[in-house]
């Protein structure tokens, strides 16, 4: 019996080394959004621990948080970002219009910005979005292009927190969501819109149907609870579109400078709301990467997406300059992944990697799957349940990645092996 778990030890490692992902291919993150289910949503919040940006060197770092409208799943050209943004935020009164690029102060601090992208501006001028910040100090709106001067390019609606009048964002947590409500119209006698492309004047419309979506910022230990309305074309923007919704696209100007600056945000709690009004856990997020991302002097990627453990719950981080490498990495970290089954799968219904059994010498769950795990899913291949030696634990999924089956074998090896040195290497 030793002597054929031996064996099943020595078979599984090789198999293993041949099934696990190739660590010596990387790239830069890009998009990170929660896996479709084939449902769209009314509604959708995190939270999050801003804990560090360091971007002396790098600048700055934006997580868009980006969503998609739809009416009924089909592609609508308006998109709302729930963005953090490292080292760049932007400072400036209410009302701030003008052609792609504002003038506007900035500080080195975290902030958060809720943001509206008009996509349909380069086929017409209808200027079917709108917005009224609720309070116009803390969250002032701006109008203008998306980085471009050109009038044809898409129009733009921003409300940035300002961390002047509220209190600096690093280090604390924060909650945030978007909210569908009612359908209305608005009122022409208020500016809940200027156009940049037509010398800013305001230009309110009251005979479109709105649907209202509702951005809310709120930072518990500043005791902040702020909102800002938006309005999009009732005939456009129904719901979120489950295939692209709460992206934190991350986006900086270079390659992330590892060895001087850090970069830190934790992500929690993402849920999002179904017709039905229902909040579901968003459990699974896709990654796909781009370009080029730092590397140790051993190869060791430095920068990127992983799952971590943050107060005893699975969560999202989005970090670099700590010297982590289990960062989460797709099938080709060059150019963005034709479908969604190359993608990386970061899953947040467990707190330890699947397939983290023990610790070294068969000692508590430590975090990390390594040869120790390996030798208790060894001595456990092909058991069923009713026989001495079943734990269901190592029943890791059935054929086709379906639920579990009662039975340990090339399934659960395949899971076991995606998993392979995943977590955090105890020390």
């Amino acid at each position: 019996m030793q002597n054929n778990r031996l064996i099943a030890r020595f078979i599984l490692l090789i198999s293993i080394l041949c099934l696990g992902p190739n660590s010596a291919a990387y790239g830069m993150a890009a998009d990170c959004h929660i896996e479709p289910t084939g449902e769209d949503y009314i509604g959708i919040r995190y939270k999050a621990l801003l804990a560090e940006d360091e971007l002396s060197e790098t600048h700055w770092v934006i997580l868009f948080g980006g969503s998609g409208f739809t009416m009924d799943g089909e592609y609508q050209p308006h998109f709302l970002d729930l963005m953090i943004k490292g080292s760049w935020a932007a400072l400036h009164n209410d009302g701030l219009c003008a052609q792609g690029f504002p003038q506007f102060q900035t500080w080195d601090n975290f902030s958060i910005e809720f943001g509206l992208s008009d996509y349909e501006d380069w086929v017409m001028q209808d200027n079917d979005i709108a917005v009224w910040s609720r309070d116009p100090k803390l969250f002032p709106r701006r109008y203008t292009n998306v980085d471009s001067v050109d009038p044809m390019a898409p129009d733009k609606i921003m409300a940035e927190y300002q961390v002047d009048k509220g209190g600096t964002l690093e280090g604390r947590e924060i909650e945030v969501s978007l909210v569908r409500t009612e359908t209305t119209y608005l009122p022409r006698d208020k500016n809940y819109y200027m156009d940049p492309d037509f010398n800013c004047e305001p230009n309110s419309q009251d005979d479109i149907l709105y649907r209202h979506w509702v951005a809310t910022l709120g930072v518990p230990s500043l005791d902040v609870n702020s909102s800002v309305d938006f309005y999009i074309n009732a005939s456009q923007a129904d719901k979120i579109i489950g295939s692209n919704a709460l992206n934190f696209m991350w986006e900086n100007p270079g390659k992330p400078h590892t060895e001087s600056d850090r970069f830190k945000v934790i992500i929690f709690d993402a849920e999002v709301k179904v017709s039905s009004g229902e909040w579901k856990k968003a459990t699974r997020f896709l990654v796909d990467y781009r370009g080029d991302v730092p590397l140790s002097p051993k190869g060791e990627v430095l920068a990127g997406y992983r799952k971590i453990n943050y107060k005893g719950c699975p969560a999202l981080e989005a970090s670099f300059g700590y010297g982590y490498t289990d960062y989460v990495i797709d099938g080709n970290t060059n150019v963005y992944e034709p479908t969604n089954a190359t993608k990386a799968v970061i899953d947040l219904k467990y707190l330890w990697p699947r397939g983290d059994f023990c610790g070294n010498y068969f000692g508590p769950v430590d975090g990390y799957v390594d040869v120790w795990d390996l030798m208790q899913f060894a001595d456990h291949w092909h058991s069923r349940t009713g026989e001495g030696n079943w734990d269901s634990k190592f029943d890791l999924t059935g054929p086709d990645f379906a639920d579990p089956d009662s039975y340990v074998d090339v399934w659960d090896l395949m899971v076991f092996a995606d998993n392979w040195h995943k977590g955090q290497k105890p020390e």
